[in-house]
């Protein structure tokens, strides 16, 4: 007879630890936090990753991704926020984090990318001061991070580019420098693959780089 050939798939496996850190780290937003886990293998459809929060908590963003903004409103400090990985075959079991965690986090130099940054230079190729402090979050991520930038430099703006591990540039933004602090959002594209990566960011006489981790 004719030979049927069958793929099977499976249920995703149970996201892990759900970190939480501030948001806006190293000057956090009151009340707003974000919350991730490692990518799952398997995961598929229109929402690979289904958060669940409670009342009195809202999500900004990152519904359906490894990484979740919150504006918490609630005094319930034993209510929890939930986390399946999910596909055509079905959801996982839950990973879970009470608020009480979430409130209780708090920005430190290892959380939210660090301080990865190599000294700069300026452009006769002296050392600079640590005047120039960078930080990439959430970090690792899935393609969509932020970049901030705290310099000395108030007036020039930031030339920004993400380089990979071929010292090729695979996407250049612009930063806003607004009196010395420059934050910018950068959203890759999402056929890109996974891997390490460089943020070069330019600012007048001054280059530095950030180390990123993008989990695809």
């Amino acid at each position: 007879g004719k030979a049927i050939s069958l793929t099977l798939s499976a249920v995703p496996a149970k996201p892990g630890t759900i970190t939480a850190v501030p948001a806006g780290c190293p000057s956090p937003t009151p009340n707003q936090y974000d919350l991730s886990i490692a990518p799952v293998a398997g995961v598929g459809g229109l929402t690979p990753y289904i958060w669940k929060v409670p009342v009195g908590m809202v999500i900004i963003s990152g519904q359906g991704t490894t990484t979740l903004r919150v504006q918490n409103n609630t005094a319930l400090s034993t209510a929890l926020v939930s986390v399946a990985s999910d596909n055509d075959c079905g959801t996982s079991l839950t990973t879970t984090i009470a608020v009480s965690s979430i409130t209780g986090s708090a920005c430190s130099s290892n959380e939210m990318g660090g301080l990865d940054v190599e000294v700069a230079e300026n452009s006769n190729g002296d050392a600079m001061s640590k005047a120039e402090i960078a930080r990439v979050y959430p970090n690792p991520n899935n393609g969509s991070f932020v970049l901030r930038i705290k310099t000395s430099n108030t007036k020039d703006n930031a030339q920004i580019q993400l380089i990979d591990m071929q010292g090729r540039i695979v996407k250049s933004v612009i930063g806003v420098n607004t009196g010395g602090l420059i934050q910018t959002n950068i959203t890759t594209d999402p056929l890109m693959i996974g891997g390490n990566y460089l943020v070069k960011y330019t600012i007048g006489s001054t280059t530095g780089t950030v180390k990123v981790v993008i989990n695809r």
